[in-house]
């Protein structure tokens, strides 16, 4: 007031900032069997300590895990991160990270799109894969150029004159290794591999939403900046 600079500060509460911090107890878990209930994934992480809740998000390959002490939630990371299949499936186990914690830490890069960027590392985005190819059928020309731990193809639909039509398919793949997206990206990205007379594919390495926005917003900048030179 006055001549004196004020500061305010976000105020969060005890619990909040050890979860935000080393101290978390709440876990992640992704890529789990669609038909499974709180009752499976409590069987799969009750061997590493006592849990106050868990919760499958219906219908999902995801799900929450709470325990009540910090270190058997990292021992739980550390024994099924990408190390535990199930029905051939690796899965990930990572700290949550709540909404509220990613808003309040204000930080340049989101706490949630640096956990994902590096977990999800080695994953690819493929897009314009045929309509009429089967999962199968990605997964095994994917699985030619190394290891895969997840993969999920989807429809690409599009509304035209209030009706949904299916254009082409999504896919994303998952490898073990870094080096074998690179290699995926090379041997598919602009190929033909499900015939000629489709769009070829493209292949790349799969960014977050904020990644996105972010390329987006450097890209408008970058376009007003060449306009401003061309005008002077």
């Amino acid at each position: 007031m006055g001549d004196k600079e004020i500061n305010v500060l976000i105020h969060s509460k005890k619990n909040d900032r050890e979860e935000a911090g080393e101290h978390f107890t709440n876990l992640y878990v992704k890529n789990i069997p669609v038909t499974w209930s709180d009752v499976e994934l409590t069987d799969l992480f009750k061997p590493f300590g006592e849990i106050t809740s868990v919760k499958v998000k219906e219908g999902t390959d995801s799900g929450f895990v709470m325990f009540k002490e910090h270190d058997q939630a990292q021992k739980a990371i550390d024994a099924l991160n990408q190390k535990k299949e199930i029905n051939g499936k690796v899965i990930f186990v990572m700290k949550h990270i709540s909404k509220a914690e990613n808003l309040a830490l204000n930080q340049t890069v989101p706490p949630i799109a640096q956990q994902m960027k590096e977990t999800f590392k080695s994953n690819i985005y493929v897009r314009f894969i045929p309509k009429d190819v089967t999962d199968k059928e990605v997964e095994d020309k994917m699985a030619k150029v190394g290891k895969i731990l997840s993969l999920k193809v989807r429809d690409h639909e599009q509304i035209i004159n209030g009706e949904k039509f299916v254009t082409y398919r999504i896919g994303y793949v998952c490898y073990e290794d870094v080096r074998e997206a690179q290699k995926c990206i090379q041997i598919y990205d602009q190929s033909n591999v499900f015939g000629y007379g489709h769009k070829p594919l493209r292949v790349d390495f799969w960014q977050s939403k904020f990644d996105l926005r972010h390329e987006n917003e450097e890209k408008n900048i970058n376009q007003v900046k060449k306009f401003i030179h061309f005008i002077q």
